[in-house]
């Protein structure tokens, strides 16, 4: 939030119309009625703002204006740690990077925040199933009393082989969604020649395909993998054996997607059974928990949708536009 006279003391914001600090009475303020998008290089936030009131004017205005802050500059350096633009905003993690790396192109600066955003998330995931593994995190029950999730208590035997038996059915079900993911996407020539650019990478994805080929292909309007394998032309130097190699890669992701599927229904299975015969394993005076079946209600619940691109209440999947970057 950027609220000057609140955070910094003694401080009033100036008019951006009369250009004075006089008339301006900081105790009638509302909130701006369109808070801007703070973005960043790992997330992206909300930056609300106040509107105050002058005498002078007779008006309000935003003390985010542009006019103000240029006024008002040698009182609000070194607090205002972001940069303002019309719209939305920037914070100085960002504002940093955009201008240490001005001298690049808009894609290849894309692509490096790109690059760093999978890099932070990685080293997240990393620190997390280390936590896991030392025992640090707890898993969340579902539907379980907060009591129950921060109980000093030690577990007994049975619910260590619950937990054991939940986790195993989690994990699994995880690989099947990431497995079906990987099957069901389709695979971009242009990235796999971007990747076999790097001599570790040659053998990575489509074993004999190389990066000659892959260009080939894109030379002649076949951009990716599913569009080689519904290709039936006749065209010189495109071989019957390319579409063998990309269809042995589909069949290998189906067989491996078929196993886990079996793996994760044995897993429910023996979970289900164990709810069933031992009923609620902790110590509290709960009732008994149920098979992990839930209604289209519930699922909806417990696994929220993402909001529409262009929801004006939502911006989980908010993105921005070429225009914008630029």
């Amino acid at each position: 939030m950027w609220v000057p006279h609140v955070l910094m003391p003694h401080y009033t914001p100036t008019c951006n119309r009369c250009e004075e600090k006089s008339g301006v009475d900081v105790s009638r303020w509302t909130w701006v009625d369109n808070p801007k998008i703070l973005h960043g290089l790992c997330t992206h936030r909300y930056l609300d703002s106040v509107e105050c009131f002058c005498l002078n004017c007779g008006k309000d205005f935003q003390a985010w204006h542009e006019d103000t802050l240029r006024l008002d500059g040698e009182e609000v350096t070194g607090t205002l740690n972001f940069r303002l633009s019309n719209g939305l905003a920037v914070d100085d993690e960002l504002c940093s990077f955009i201008v240490a790396h001005s001298t690049d192109t808009t894609v290849l600066t894309h692509q490096r925040i790109k690059d760093l955003q999978a890099d932070f998330w990685v080293n997240q995931a990393s620190a997390c199933h280390r936590g896991i593994l030392a025992n640090r995190v707890k898993p969340v029950v579902r539907k379980g009393p907060i009591d129950a999730i921060l109980s000093d208590k030690p577990e007994t035997a049975r619910q260590k082989i619950r937990k054991s038996l939940r986790w195993e059915h989690t994990k699994l079900d995880r690989q099947v969604a990431a497995k079906q993911s990987a099957f069901n996407a389709d695979v971009s020539f242009v990235s796999i020649t971007q990747r076999k650019e790097n001599r570790n990478s040659i053998g990575e994805s489509f074993p004999g395909i190389d990066k000659a080929k892959c260009q080939k292909l894109i030379r002649h309007g076949i951009r990716s993998a599913k569009a080689l394998l519904e290709y039936d032309g006749d065209i010189p130097g495109i071989k019957y054996s390319w579409k063998s190699i990309v269809q042995k890669h589909y069949d290998d992701l189906e067989c491996e997607l078929e196993h886990l599927k079996g793996k994760c229904d044995a897993a429910l299975t023996e979970l289900n059974l164990d709810i069933s015969v031992l009923g609620h394993v902790s110590q509290d005076e709960n009732p008994p928990e149920k098979p992990l079946t839930m209604d289209a209600e519930e699922e909806e619940e417990a696994h929220p949708r993402f909001s529409d691109l262009f929801d004006s209440a939502g911006f989980n999947c908010r993105v921005v536009s070429r225009a914008t970057i630029n």
